[in-house]
């Protein structure tokens, strides 16, 4: 008989809600992760108007080994957002929507539908507004039409999601040493940099790139900094020769119960000229990653060895780009 136990990594992060997904893993309690994803029919919230630039330190998640957060204004309140490029939008817990005292308006249930680990679901309900001024630092950002739901979506330690659709206006840069970030103005690589960047794919509002597993591949990947680990699906661990003998069960904890999934390491991964070796990724055919479209997610087990400098496309067709350089 297998006995399985919990995964001890959280993969948090919202995909689409752009082109109408909206994706979220959050930690639970310790050794467990929650998944579930919100797909969003015909939503489209208001563009926010984002100016300035800032350089702003980082704190680690609780119970995370590489997920960030910050400190922001929203309004007269204090806040703590995580830092999430798998991300389509910005999230309020309801702790802090009430704090601000805003009302909002429901989104109807026949526009949600939604994917999940574990087979008893419960429906999922959201409010969408518009949130007074949001400083991040010096930056500042007005007009931004954000989504809470009833539903503990948001992780212990954070009062919200920072989305792609504040991060895109600006050019990105974390470093894992100095835990620090820095937004700049968007600005335009040179050739010597294109040739070293990694290309990033802009799918329904969030970033996505080609990777090498084992040798094998392209296999199309989310870039999640709000993801502590890397998941991928049964049938690319099938290709890369991931041996089940190889494999450690464990069970992921979801919104909906218990869902089978497991451990093991990857030979090698990688992104561009990065690679590494003996990588750790939870293996899961869970629909989660079926309706997010992608092979699997690659989270902060890998990018937080390097510092990271995030280029996102500013018009529709356009490729970003993410240079990395390894930390000691």
């Amino acid at each position: 008989m297998l006995r399985f136990r919990r995964v001890r990594w959280a993969l948090l992060g919202s995909l689409g809600l752009g082109l109408g997904t909206l994706g979220l893993f959050a930690t639970i309690a310790p050794h467990t992760t929650q998944a579930a994803i919100v797909q969003l029919q015909s939503l489209n919230l208001q563009k926010p108007n984002v100016s300035g630039e800032a350089t702003l330190p980082l704190s680690l998640l609780q119970k995370s080994r590489g997920v960030y957060a910050l400190d922001a204004q929203i309004g007269d309140q204090p806040s703590r957002l995580l830092v999430d490029t798998g991300a389509s939008t910005t999230l309020l817990s309801k702790a802090l929507k009430q704090s601000l005292r805003i009302t909002g308006t429901p989104v109807p249930n026949q526009e949600l539908s939604f994917a999940v680990a574990g087979k008893d679901c419960p429906e999922m309900t959201a409010t969408r507004f518009t949130l007074p001024n949001l400083a991040i630092g010096s930056a500042q950002v007005n007009n931004l039409e954000a989504l809470q739901f009833d539903q503990t979506l948001i992780p212990e330690g954070a009062d919200g999601i920072l989305g792609m659709d504040i991060l895109s206006h600006f050019a990105m840069a974390i470093d894992p040493v100095k835990q620090q970030l820095k937004f700049k103005q968007p600005q335009a690589l040179s050739l010597a940099q294109r040739l070293q960047a990694i290309p990033l794919k802009a799918k329904s509002g969030v970033m996505l790139a080609q990777l090498q597993i084992n040798g094998a591949g392209p296999f199309e990947m989310l870039l999640d900094t709000a993801a502590d680990g890397t998941f991928i699906s049964t049938a690319i661990a099938e290709a890369v020769g991931i041996r089940e003998a190889s494999q450690k069960p464990i069970q992921i904890l979801g919104f909906c119960g218990l869902e089978d999934a497991a451990i093991a390491q990857l030979n090698s991964v990688s992104l561009g000229r990065h690679r590494q070796t003996g990588l750790e990724t939870v293996i899961t055919d869970s629909t989660v990653l079926t309706l997010l479209g992608v092979d699997g997610v690659l989270g902060q087990n890998f990018l937080r060895r390097y510092q990271q400098e995030w280029h996102f496309p500013q018009n529709q067709g356009e490729l970003g780009f993410l240079l990395l350089e390894a930390v000691e």
